[in-house]
Formats: structure tokens, sequence, C-alpha cells
């Protein structure tokens, strides 16, 4: 893709509560996922732990991980994560 990149995902269980997932998203070799409380989460470091899907494609890869502060989950904090790659707010 010219000038675009890609992001990955990684999903894996919860450590709270192996029913439910977890997820994480990156790019550029570097993770991120949100840690928290339902509702009143914020974004750290992550590991890309769990099963992951790889080579998913964004125009602005760097975006991806620009993004840290709140959000709702985890699997919000990565939608987030792929708008912010399409330059979307």
């Amino acid at each position: 893709m010219a000038g675009g990149g890609t992001m990955n995902v990684a999903i894996s269980a919860s450590a709270r509560n192996p029913l439910l997932v977890h997820v994480q998203y990156g790019a550029g070799g570097a993770w991120q996922h949100a840690v928290g409380g339902l509702g009143n989460m914020w974004t750290i470091a992550g590991n890309g732990a769990g099963l992951q899907i790889t080579g998913i494609p964004v125009m602005y890869p760097s975006a991806v991980m620009a993004g840290s502060g709140g959000a709702f989950c985890c699997s919000t904090a990565a939608t987030h994560a792929f708008a912010r790659g399409w330059g979307l707010p």
C-alpha cells in the first residue's frame, strides 16, 4: 500500500475473567492495550501476547500508537487506534 502501512491486533483470554477476551494493538513492533475498570481505562505499553492478527492495512501507522489516554474498554482502544490509522478522529 503506497504511503501506508499496517497495524496488528492480539487477542487473548482476560486475566480477570478467562471467559472474556483481552485485545492489544500495535504497529512498528510496539504494542499498547487498555487496563483498569470497564468504562474507566487507560492505555499502556503491551506485549502482543495471544493470537496475533497481523498486516491490517492502515494509511498512517504512526498514528496507531499516537493515541494514549482513556478508553471505555480494550476493544474500543483498539478500534480507536484503527480509526487513527486511517486519519479519523
